[in-house]
């Protein structure tokens, strides 16, 4: 998936997103909203992409005073900076986690399908841990492999099939439909394992849609 978007053309990133993640826009809302009930000072957006969470969470929380988006794909970083207008509280850097090197913490962070992206290196969350302030809030949207993966083939198979409908190029849908493949590597189980080997305790599922999961979670104070 990341390398399609690093080849699509910049005007096709929201037109094709819609297509291939059922549910979208509800999922947007329900992370911007979980991060307004949470009231942060300070919010961290990991590969802000297409940017609407990003510019959802500027617009609705004007108390929170940093906010910054990393984005490693100059593509997604132009596309972001022409739809939307962002307040002066708002940073937005063109890099990738491993070149993120801030001295402040944050008390919110979001990774919205980013995890499946993320270096071997990185997936383990150490980094991400120690970005977030104790007590503080994270946010993993990802699609997810189920444990039957048959059950994961199927789904996929119809959001493409959609796709094609659509207008998407059927060559589009097969490359995309077989880097899903690869990249989902992590079963809602293991995610949720994952997080509390990090010391993340309270974890809430917040959405949950065919192969696509949200949930929060709350670094532990002890």
């Amino acid at each position: 998936m990341k390398q399609f978007f690093y080849e699509c053309p910049e005007n096709k990133y929201d037109e094709l997103k819609v297509y291939f993640i059922e549910g979208w826009d509800e999922m947007n809302n329900i992370i911007i909203n979980k991060i307004r009930d949470f009231s942060p000072k300070s919010y961290l957006d990991v590969g802000f992409g297409t940017g609407d969470i990003l510019y959802g969470v500027a617009k609705s929380i004007p108390s929170c005073s940093k906010i910054v988006g990393i984005e490693p794909n100059l593509g997604m970083v132009r596309n972001t900076e022409k739809k939307y207008t962002f307040p002066e509280n708002v940073e937005i850097l063109q890099t990738d986690l491993e070149g993120f090197t801030p001295e402040y913490e944050f008390d919110v962070i979001s990774l919205c399908l980013v995890y499946h992206n993320l270096t071997e290196e990185m997936c383990n969350l150490n980094k991400i841990t120690g970005l977030l302030k104790e007590g503080g809030m994270l946010i993993i949207s990802d699609f997810v492999t189920s444990e039957n993966k048959d059950d994961f083939i199927q789904e996929r198979k119809h959001a493409c099939d959609k796709a094609i409908i659509n207008g998407v190029s059927r060559k589009t849908v097969e490359e995309i439909y077989e880097q899903e493949l690869l990249d989902s590597t992590i079963t809602r189980t293991e995610l949720k394992e994952l997080l509390v080997l990090n010391g993340f305790k309270n974890t809430e599922e917040l959405f949950d849609v065919g192969s696509y999961f949200v949930c929060s979670t709350i670094k532990s104070l002890s």
